[in-house]
């Protein structure tokens, strides 16, 4: 069995290529930049108003740990009130959405 060869092995120019499929990607100098977007619907019924405390300023992950179980779900936390900054979006006093548990899972399992 022969192998395809090509001459343009980027992963930006194939369209099933997970970079460009679901996300965001650009070319780097040494590598592609690649930001995948977790798509949860928003306003949901079932969503948490949260008001950070000052013990949880600019710390994601710490929110994450204490409502997910996982101080590695932060990231779920930003993309989902489209935080850019935390140092300023992040702060004592914000109000911020946090997306029910069970819903967060069942939808990082499905997609």
């Amino acid at each position: 069995m022969a192998f395809k060869l090509y001459t343009d092995k980027s992963s930006l120019k194939k369209k099933t290529s997970r970079y460009v499929r679901g996300g965001v990607s650009s070319a780097g100098v040494k590598f592609i930049r690649w930001w995948e977007r977790f798509v949860i619907s928003k306003n949901s019924l079932t969503d948490m108003t949260y008001v950070i405390p000052k013990v949880y300023e600019f710390s994601p992950d710490l929110i994450a740990y204490d409502y997910y179980g996982k101080n590695n779900m932060g990231w779920v936390i930003l993309q989902y009130n489209n935080i850019i900054d935390i140092n300023e979006e992040l702060s004592v006093g914000k109000t911020i959405l946090l997306p029910e548990k069970n819903r967060v899972f069942y939808e990082l399992l499905s997609q």
